[in-house]
């Protein structure tokens, strides 16, 4: 794993923690945007950490 992506999972991790931080304070936002670089797109990877990190922080995904 590259530099950038550690640093994309580190990202997709904070924001996702913000995320949850909101909720359980019921702040009304539904939806966070993350900007990725486009060569973490290519690695399959990426989605399954995704997954996991909104499973681990009981976030729900898109519908």
């Amino acid at each position: 794993m590259g530099m950038m992506d550690m640093f994309t999972q580190w990202v997709v991790q904070a924001a996702c923690q913000q995320m949850a931080a909101w909720r359980e304070q019921r702040h009304p936002i539904a939806r966070v945007a993350v900007n990725v670089p486009p060569c973490a797109l290519q690695h399959c990877a990426l989605a399954g950490f995704i997954k996991e990190t909104l499973a681990r922080l009981q976030l729900p995904g898109l519908p």
